[in-house]
């Protein structure tokens, strides 16, 4: 065991910040709310992670925000006379390469790509006016497979085909450079001239591009950011799904997919999953947030129906029940709080008495617990 595991071991919070993630408390209490429209209950004052690629939670909020803003783009680039070609450019791979080896070449390619005469050559033929590029990983019988789905926008009457011919033969050329393709590797080549650029003209958000996976139909702005509501595909499955299969929820082998699962959070530390062109945000009218902002952020207006306190929101925590106390206060209101609670309280005594001794519920504030109907409505 290296020093590193040994202290991940015993400080277990200190992995990654997604660790800490609707588990730890922000102040003496963790608040519970109900949505005034749908009765939808929630904890605020917790700490959340805002991290997109290894969150479940945080990573669905923030990819719908960021969905939305791509749909605003695209609508904003036909009213001005410009179209939107989706473009996605992968490369070859083997199981026994690391993620963070092929996330640097990645990289490296991508930089070569926008580098230089070539790319502004390609730029001027179809009046290319910035791009907002999404991160994708999936990982499979083949390894590991980042790849990205690009919007470009550019002159309404660019010729796609033309446009494809070119793109291609230049991610061929720098993929070599950045040793993701082998120069005496003719096969490769073959294949990967045939295979590793598609580009699709005059999409939109209400365009819908069939997927592999399965009936399910998809527009092209969740294409590029909501890289995590994807299935499987046969090639491959998304990052969250080692999770469900290392959690037991769905087949596969629990202790390989933790293993790859860590290694992906790993690689993934300070990379963007989403990237616009500079200024475009501004050109399109798009305050510009950051993912911690939008995680968050809720637009729903809300009524506070109770606190827990700080001692017993680790009872909740301990037992994992946060969810079934959501779904107590969704069904049966804010009034079995602490019925719940004591329950909970009272089965921690039996099984560790002196952790437990002198807590009690002789300080709470009952008058928060009460609010459900009186409470006063407000927006976050």
């Amino acid at each position: 065991m290296t020093s590193k595991e040994a202290q991940a071991l015993q400080y277990p919070m200190e992995i990654h910040r997604t660790c800490k993630c609707a588990w730890l408390e922000r102040g003496a209490s963790v608040n519970v709310h109900k949505t005034v429209d749908q009765g939808k209950a929630f904890y605020s004052q917790l700490v959340t992670c805002g991290s997109v690629s290894t969150c479940p939670v945080c990573a669905g909020k923030i990819e719908e925000r960021r969905r939305e803003e791509i749909a605003l783009a695209i609508d904003w680039a036909y009213r001005n006379g410009l179209q939107c070609a989706l473009v996605t450019l992968t490369f070859p791979h083997t199981a026994a390469q690391r993620l963070a080896d092929l996330l640097s070449m990645q990289a490296d390619a991508l930089r070569r790509l926008r580098a230089g005469a070539p790319w502004q050559r390609i730029k001027d033929s179809v009046d290319f006016q910035g791009l907002i590029r999404g991160l994708e990983t999936t990982v499979g019988d083949s390894g590991w497979h980042p790849h990205t789905h690009e919007i470009w926008m550019i002159d309404k009457d660019a010729d796609v085909s033309e446009l494809l011919e070119k793109v291609r033969a230049r991610w061929l050329k720098v993929c070599i450079r950045a040793g993701l393709v082998d120069q005496d590797n003719e096969r490769q080549k073959a294949d990967f001239l045939e295979h590793s650029v598609d580009i699709k003209g005059a999409v939109s958000c209400s365009e819908y591009l069939a997927k592999m996976d399965d009936s399910k139909h998809w527009g092209v702005d969740r294409e590029v950011a909501k890289r995590s509501t994807k299935t499987g595909k046969r090639k491959g499955v998304h990052p969250f799904g080692l999770l469900e299969i290392a959690a037991g929820y769905r087949e596969g082998e629990s202790g390989r997919a933790a293993r790859l699962f860590r290694e992906y959070a790993e690689a993934m530390k300070g990379k963007r999953l989403l990237f616009w062109s500079p200024g475009l945000k501004e050109r399109v009218g798009i305050e510009d947030k950051t993912d911690e902002v939008l995680a968050e952020e809720s637009r729903e207006a809300a009524i506070q129906v109770g606190a827990i306190p700080r001692t017993f929101w680790r009872l909740v925590r301990q037992s994992r029940t946060q969810s079934h106390l959501l779904d107590l206060v969704e069904d049966s209101g804010a009034s079995q709080i602490r019925p719940f609670l004591e329950f909970l309280l009272a089965r921690a005594k039996d099984a560790d008495p002196d952790r437990w001794r002198g807590v009690d519920f002789s300080d709470w504030n009952l008058t928060e617990l009460k609010a459900e109907d009186g409470g006063v409505r407000y927006v976050f």
